[in-house]
């Protein structure tokens, strides 16, 4: 090969990568930003973008949502107590122009502002609100981060506190101490609760044995009270039709049942066929008196 050959050889290979360099292709998630001569010239956006090879100088971000660990630091709080407290944000860019041309180093950017922001958050609370508050720290951050990464070109999703521990051993004892009290006045008030309920309870069926008891006893003697008006209104109905000396022998068993009680005393008259007689005439002439 001449060197006319190689020539024209070198210069394939250069037009090759130039033409190879004059397209760049982004991906869906993420967003280029072209610069020429160190100029903003516009966005890039996902698929096949033209651009001039060794001129064009391409930037790309990831658009994806990505959390943001801020790392564990002291804080003191408004009583006066020392906390170790961290964070997590999550987050999504929005604008790759933003993010390229107004900030550097968004990310530790941001951390730096939810730092600052979380000694301003706590100073105003008290130990013992840091856990039962928790959701309300969680949106004052939120909402601190927003007020400047929105012109990053950053949207805050939520930042969200973690573990808050004490950094003195005293006060960790203390703390322990009080945990357990309070484990241990919950467990009296479940006992205590739990003793009332079987006694309600208790109570409430001795109640319902002794109303059903008393209903039951009611009813028997209804029972018997109705079957003895029936067999008496029986006996006067089978008696009305005794007469003569069936009826002076029903009265004679009657007198028999009366005296077989030993505590009863029956004195009958000597002439006690003439005494009925006489008995039933005074009654007959009642009877038409009074008709």
């Amino acid at each position: 090969m001449g060197v006319e050959g190689l020539v024209f050889l070198i210069i394939g290979i250069t037009f090759f990568s130039l033409v190879s360099r004059s397209f760049i292709i982004i991906n869906q998630y993420e967003e280029g930003v072209k610069f020429r001569y160190g100029r903003y010239v516009s966005k890039l956006t996902p698929g096949i973008n033209f651009i001039i090879p060794l001129i064009d100088v391409i930037s790309i971000v990831d658009m994806r949502i990505r959390s943001l660990e801020v790392p564990s630091q002291k804080v003191i709080t408004k009583d006066n107590t020392v906390v170790k407290i961290e964070a997590v944000i999550y987050y999504r860019p929005t604008d790759a122009e933003k993010i390229i041309l107004n900030v550097a180093q968004y990310e530790l950017a941001s951390i730096w502002r939810a730092q600052t922001s979380l000694r301003a958050i706590i100073g105003d609370m008290t130990f013992d609100n840091l856990n039962s508050e928790r959701e309300h720290i969680n949106k004052e951050l939120t909402n601190n981060l927003k007020e400047i990464t929105e012109s990053w070109g950053i949207k805050i999703i939520s930042a969200e506190i973690g573990e808050v521990s004490v950094t003195s051993a005293a006060l960790a004892y203390a703390l322990a101490r009080e945990v357990r009290a309070e484990r241990i006045k919950r467990a009296c008030i479940l006992e205590s609760e739990g003793t009332r309920e079987a006694a309600v309870l208790n109570a409430q069926g001795i109640k319902q044995a002794t109303e059903t008891l008393a209903t039951g006893l009611a009813t028997a003697k209804i029972n018997i009270a109705q079957g003895e008006s029936g067999a008496i209104e029986i006996v006067s109905k089978e008696a009305q039709n005794i007469v003569g000396p069936a009826l002076s022998l029903w009265e004679l068993n009657t007198w028999k049942r009366i005296s077989s009680s030993p505590d009863a005393t029956v004195i009958l008259p000597y002439n006690i066929s003439g005494w009925m007689e006489c008995m039933n005439g005074i009654e007959g002439q009642i009877n038409k008196k009074i008709i």
